[in-house]
């Protein structure tokens, strides 16, 4: 018996599929909240009807799927290297498939896991040094390339974007600096904030990454994790300014 696995990320979890034990397949499902249940599946249901099935399938609760769903066992002898991983992305709107494409991760999530380029990173400190160190005349025409990189670098995590600031000295520097210009560090503040609300709805600000980017710019992660919790994030951002610690003579680059 062959075990093909086969990996569907769509917009409610992650389907992986394997070769059942006599006939039809069994499609194990991972919710979004993280729970695994088994689907049965027979060789005449169309694609269609199986999404169908699945959709049906979340409604109910883990004790009612444990009702409804027959147990199987999935067997993994004779896996031959020559069975690739296979992953889909598509969209599910009621129970009707709206678009389906080949991804590595759910639609729609920044994940933390990708680095900034270097590219986004210059893109990152021209905005900050901009907004921080110019004079509003420059910022006002500087304003479509500011757009334009804030653009780019939208696909960020937001842990991400901080990373980039709080971990170079320059920046730093410059972000505290922005802080006290009325006009524009309110702007600087809601892209931000944008994307820190986002990622919260999608429970995307977890723990291990709140403690890898704690660890990356140098505090102590139970600093923030209350102000994150509470989605207060102008009390994220201050602690940032504030305690991330700043080499030499703090001063430095302040202008």
């Amino acid at each position: 018996m062959t075990l093909l696995k086969t990996a569907l990320h769509y917009s409610l979890g992650t389907l992986v599929l394997f070769t059942n034990l006599v006939d039809g397949k069994e499609i194990w499902v991972r919710a979004h909240d993280g729970e695994e249940f088994a689907v049965h599946i027979q060789p005449e249901e169309s694609f269609c009807d199986v999404v169908d099935k699945i959709g049906l399938y979340m409604e109910l609760s883990p004790e009612e799927r444990d009702f409804h769903l027959p147990q199987y066992e999935a067997v993994a002898a004779d896996y031959s290297e020559n069975h690739q991983d296979v992953c889909l992305d598509y969209m599910v709107a009621g129970l009707n498939i709206k678009s389906m494409g080949k991804s590595v991760a759910p639609v729609n999530i920044r994940d933390y896991n990708i680095p900034p380029t270097q590219k986004e990173r210059d893109m990152i400190a021209y905005i900050v040094t901009t907004l921080s160190y110019k004079k509003l005349t420059t910022v006002l025409k500087e304003k479509s390339t500011l757009e334009t990189y804030g653009d780019k670098i939208d696909n960020l995590h937001p842990f991400r974007f901080c990373e980039v600031i709080f971990t170079d000295e320059k920046l730093k520097a410059a972000v505290a600096n922005l802080k006290g210009k009325a006009f524009v560090w309110p702007r600087f503040k809601k892209g931000l904030f944008d994307t820190l609300t986002a990622e919260s709805k999608k429970q995307n600000l977890k723990l291990p990454a709140i403690n890898d980017f704690a660890k990356k710019v140098g505090i102590n992660s139970e600093l923030i994790i209350p102000s994150l919790n509470k989605g207060n994030w102008d009390e994220f951002l201050d602690i940032l300014i504030e305690k991330v610690p700043r080499e030499g003579n703090p001063g430095k680059y302040n202008m």
